[in-house]
């Protein structure tokens, strides 16, 4: 059935995201420079009289340009820098009023400072629940590296994000401009965006049938709560050379992006958005960690964690052998996180709490041989479609990732030096949390 509309998306400026930031106060500095003049307390009526061209940035001189007075013998002044009206200041004669040069603004041209532009997004940025006008409602984060971007949006059917019917994950480059001064007088910084990936779940069982029935973007397959990828896809109205340019503001650490309802004859945004992102305090696990080749029995993984923010960024490879030479699968995904009070273990150690929620799961299978074994048996069963080589699949809601761990859960973490070390899940207390640490550290890289 005919039926596109059903599942287009909310609306666009909602939907766009613009990640973007924080708008310093900018100001104009105006330096008015004047010349001043010197006093004689004995001029000779038989000597020549003598004045000062005096340029802005400098104190008159004895010796100037002499002016013209009867009987006096006149010479031609020299052009000040630049040229004649660009800021001399008028010629002065002790006790005369001040003479101005023909066609010379005796007022110095106001001095204009260029506003500073950003230097960088880097940050976990979130935007709170917020209730839509239709009694929906949705929230956000953006995970700002040095020059890429994450970006995680849900929508919910009700007005305190609850009932989630729509997800999206979108990454990409990201690059900052010089600054300018809105109309309005915040500063902004111009910002480019390369997205190389957007991509959307529905939750809803009509939406999603609506999906298959239209067979949107050529795809049959569209699955509760599994994403696809539509950057490609002219369906959803979506033109990504707008996100290409964009400006961004960032105050008192929040971050607002360009208003495109408003767009100038350069593509850019003139005015800001309403939406407000909020930047998430830093933690002494703030950077990039490695767990290197850590064997467990005949197999072996590298973990890669990059922790910015409240976010942490990760990737999981396994190996198939124990010398971490043959990929088996990896995984990525993001975890937001909370610290919470210290705890002492049975050991003596200090750790402090920590809760973890999922906001992104992919996984692929990189061994032909295992995939079948995989696509034989219910266990690893997800979405609509079967596992392919080297393909990732969106697992963040399967039902063998949601039923065993859930999208929250319980961790002890202890930090010392250069080293970062997480509960080991095999032993867990009645309260979810750790009772020992892992015997293997990850390392920090920056």
């Amino acid at each position: 059935m005919e039926k596109t509309n059903a599942i287009i998306l909310p609306n666009y400026k909602d939907i766009r995201m613009k990640i973007t930031e924080l708008s310093l106060l900018g100001l104009f500095m105006v330096s008015l420079l004047t010349g001043c003049g010197s006093d004689s307390d004995s001029e000779s009526e038989s000597e020549p009289v003598v004045a000062v061209i005096v340029p802005p940035e400098e104190t008159p001189e004895v010796g100037g340009v002499t002016v013209t007075v009867p009987g006096v013998p006149t010479s031609e002044p020299d052009s000040p820098p630049g040229g004649a009206g660009t800021g001399a200041g008028p010629i002065l004669i002790p006790g005369v009023d001040p003479i101005p040069l023909p066609g010379v603004d005796p007022t110095p041209d106001p001095i204009v400072i260029a506003p500073e532009p950003l230097s960088s997004l880097k940050g976990s940025w979130q935007h709170a629940c917020t209730e839509g006008e239709d009694g929906s409602s949705q929230s956000g984060n953006v995970i700002y590296n040095q020059d890429s971007l994450r970006f995680f949006a849900s929508y919910f059917s009700d007005n305190a994000c609850q009932n989630l019917s729509i997800r999206i994950e979108m990454s990409g480059q990201y690059a900052l401009g010089d600054a300018t001064v809105l109309d309005s007088g915040s500063v902004v910084t111009y910002l480019s965006q390369d997205i190389s990936s957007f991509q959307m779940a529905y939750y809803d069982s009509n939406d999603v049938s609506a999906l298959n029935d239209s067979n949107v973007c050529g795809i049959s397959t569209w699955a509760m709560g599994e994403l696809q990828e539509i950057r490609n896809c002219s369906e959803f109205y979506l033109d990504f050379e707008d996100f290409k340019k964009d400006i961004v503001s960032i105050e008192n650490n929040q971050m607002v992006s360009g208003d495109f309802d408003f767009i100038d004859e350069d593509g850019y945004p003139t005015k800001l958005e309403t939406e407000v992102f909020t930047l998430e305090e830093t933690t002494a696990l703030e950077g990039e960690w490695l767990q290197e080749c850590v064997v467990s029995g005949v197999q072996g993984h590298d973990i890669e964690l990059e922790i910015i923010g409240n976010s942490i960024l990760l990737k999981a490879i396994t190996y198939a052998d124990a010398n971490c030479d043959v990929v088996l699968a990896i995984e990525t995904g993001a975890h937001l996180f909370e610290l919470g009070a210290e705890r002492i273990l049975t050991s003596g150690e200090t750790v402090i709490e920590m809760t973890k929620t999922i906001i992104s799961l992919h996984l692929s299978f990189n061994d032909s041989a295992f995939i079948e074994q995989v696509n034989s048996t219910s266990a690893l069963e997800c979405g609509a479609t079967s596992w392919l080589e080297s393909e990732f699949k969106d697992i963040f809601d399967c039902n063998w990732i949601t039923s065993s761990n859930g999208r929250e859960f319980r961790e002890i973490v202890k930090i010392e030096s250069d080293e970062l070390t997480f509960g080991d899940d095999e032993n867990i207390d009645e309260d979810g949390f750790s009772n020992q640490l892992e015997a293997d550290s990850f390392i920090r890289q920056d």
